[in-house]
């Protein structure tokens, strides 16, 4: 046994018992300390036995030091906690963007109208995040690009490009990454040039920020437009722009 091994357990065999100090706030929790050392040892200690372990392991000569590694002890505990949330999320997620994607694979294979799909797709997006709007744009002749799916964007917005909206640059955030053919991120609609054309249209729907991906074929032709819309000014984060890198393999499927 390792020297803080044997003094751990000698702490556990001598040290006192005073019920006052295990109930005050100057110690881990009897429940947090007792599932430490149980894990560590295989045996089963009550609270009081984990707690004098603790005193005997981090002494407090002096009471700067109690309240320094109780601290310490608190922030770590903390962060653990935090750790296993975020990791528990990012499982719930993937697996849920995996469910998705297998329930679009499926219709693909039953043969579903594009349209059902299509939605599909921009929902599977929607699903992970609470605060966006997807859309789907369809290129037409390789110069404009028509509503293909947006099922939570207004009507009235997909309505003003029933006519078709150019590909070129300047040409919003789909236009402009259709033209050449690379992701395009404009953080604030209202304030880039990109989105000069379309910004008052914009404006009346709440959407201000939108990052598009080509939907680009094996041979280069341009199919259409990924385009994600934000409520608020912002730059998306890294699990987005890979999440609409799979929403648009999808879609060339």
């Amino acid at each position: 046994m390792s020297q803080s091994g044997q003094r751990l357990t000698l702490a556990l065999q001598r040290a006192p018992v005073r019920p006052a100090e295990f109930a005050s706030d100057s110690f881990l929790t009897a429940r947090g300390a007792d599932s430490i050392f149980s894990r560590k040892h295989g045996e089963e200690r009550d609270g009081r036995a984990a707690c004098a372990a603790s005193r005997a392991l981090w002494p407090r000569d002096q009471n700067r030091f109690g309240v320094r590694n109780r601290l310490a002890s608190r922030a770590a505990m903390t962060t653990l906690t935090q750790l296993g949330i975020a990791t528990t999320t990012a499982m719930d997620r993937e697996r849920s963007v995996l469910d998705g994607e297998r329930r679009i694979l499926e219709m693909i294979a039953t043969g579903v109208p594009w349209q059902p799909v299509l939605n599909e797709i921009c929902r599977l997006f929607e699903a992970q995040h609470d605060d966006v709007r997807a859309s789907i744009m369809l290129a037409r002749d390789g110069r404009t690009l028509h509503p293909g799916a947006a099922p939570r964007l207004p009507p009235e917005y997909a309505a003003a490009f029933v006519n078709g909206a150019p590909i070129g640059m300047n040409q919003g955030s789909c236009g402009t990454a259709a033209y050449i053919k690379r992701r395009v991120i404009v953080e604030d609609i209202m304030t880039d040039p990109i989105w000069a054309a379309y910004a008052a249209l914009v404006q009346r729907f709440g959407l201000r920020a939108c990052f598009s991906t080509p939907i680009v074929a094996h041979d280069g032709e341009v199919l259409g437009t990924f385009g994600i819309y934000f409520l608020t000014p912002r730059r998306p984060e890294s699990a987005q722009l890979a999440l609409a890198d799979r929403a648009t393999n999808l879609a060339l499927i």
